[in-house]
């Protein structure tokens, strides 16, 4: 069995990122959505919004948290999290992830401000936390250094909340594995390698990253699995990352074609759509209007539910998904 998610990241602060995961839901190219909490009220009534539009209009699309500790502003007591906060104009924001310092910040802090999500989000859905569908983390920040990670591994668990798998499509063995001259140029897994793709995920280069990230963390991140297959936390097989800022519906061919037996993809979607409006999304870079833009249009052009029926892939969430990878 073959099966696929299609999640759509960073729903709740903008109208021009809930438009594009709206548009994409009533298209069919979406079935899972990760949400923002932390970007004040007008955020948690466009979640409660969504959730009454899919209900109402019968589409089967699960929420899930998209937690963050590096954009927007935080949900935890500020005395429960000091090392990951900032003030600014009077305000508190999370610090970039540039600017965090992992020598001091504490397990505790990661807790309590994933757990104060998380709550939070259970109480605009009218559930419990433990009713949550799943938990990814903004920018893959959790998997670059090891405490965080086991505090967000043991969050999920104790909670029963399936995660988002540590591996994306190009570390699972696919063929971006397969060229060995590729492999020779990745970094070694040092502390310098880390401030190579830190630097370039935060002085907006993305591409270079995606790049960097798979070769100087295959191995971190594969241990990473199985640390969620020895939990028993729910995840699938790897997400699908590259597809970001490189939209085609050849991409979408590419991708669906080489999803395995016995696996679950994710596919990791960023949408937009209309007007964008430079509003200060603390956290969160501007560059990506036009990407956006051309995700939704490549995914609404590529008939992929008639493709995912063409290569025998099952459409799933994370609760439904049959396939603890």
């Amino acid at each position: 069995m073959k099966q696929i998610i299609l999640n759509a990241d960073d729903f709740g602060p903008s109208s021009f990122l809930n438009n594009g995961i709206i548009d994409g839901i009533r298209n069919g190219v979406v079935n899972s959505v990760s949400v923002f909490v932390n970007y004040g009220r007008e955020n948690l009534i466009n979640i409660k919004r969504l959730q009454e539009f899919c209900k109402e209009s019968g589409y089967n699309v699960k929420i899930g948290l998209h937690f963050t500790m590096t954009a927007g502003y935080p949900v935890a007591p500020i005395e429960k999290i000091p090392n990951i906060v900032q003030k600014i104009k009077g305000k508190w924001h999370f610090k970039l992830a540039s600017q965090l310092d992992l020598d001091v910040i504490t397990c505790n802090e990661i807790r309590s401000e994933l757990i104060a999500q998380l709550e939070l989000l259970a109480k605009v859905l009218n559930s419990s936390i433990h009713e949550i569908d799943h938990i990814n983390n903004h920018q893959g920040i959790v998997y670059f250094h090891d405490p965080f990670w086991k505090e967000f591994l043991d969050t999920a668990n104790e909670y029963n909340i399936p995660i988002r798998s540590p591996l994306a499509y190009h570390t699972w063995g696919h063929p971006f594995l397969n060229n060995k001259r590729l492999i020779k140029k990745w970094l070694p897994i040092t502390g310098d390698g880390l401030g190579v793709i830190i630097d370039s995920v935060f002085n907006g280069n993305g591409d270079d990253a995606l790049e960097l990230i798979p070769g100087t963390q295959a191995k971190a991140l594969k241990n990473k699995k199985e640390e969620a297959e020895e939990a028993e936390v729910p995840h699938p097989s790897y997400f699908i990352a590259h597809y970001y800022k490189q939209a085609s519906v050849n991409k979408i061919h590419h991708f669906l074609k080489y999803i395995q037996s016995g696996e679950v993809a994710e596919f990791m979607l960023h949408l937009g759509k209309g007007a964008f409006y430079k509003e200060d999304y603390w956290g969160i870079k501007h560059d990506s209007y036009e990407p956006r833009i051309d995700e939704l249009k490549s995914l609404k052009a590529s008939n992929i539910k008639e493709l995912m029926q063409h290569y025998k892939i099952e459409l799933v969430n994370y609760r439904t998904m049959q396939h603890l990878a």
